[in-house]
């Protein structure tokens, strides 16, 4: 395998704080996950 592989996951929380606990404690403390890029939804545009 070459390359740095790359994994998409959605996540949907109430708050800007329930996702930094999730992220922290269940992603960031996986001791098989070596790195990870976070991107944030600001707001959905409905028709």
């Amino acid at each position: 395998m070459f390359g740095i592989p790359d994994y998409f996951i959605r996540v949907r929380v109430t708050d800007i704080d329930h996702y930094e606990r999730w992220l922290t404690t269940d992603i960031m403390g996986d001791v098989a996950i070596a790195r990870m890029d976070s991107r944030l939804t600001m707001k959905l545009l409905t028709n």
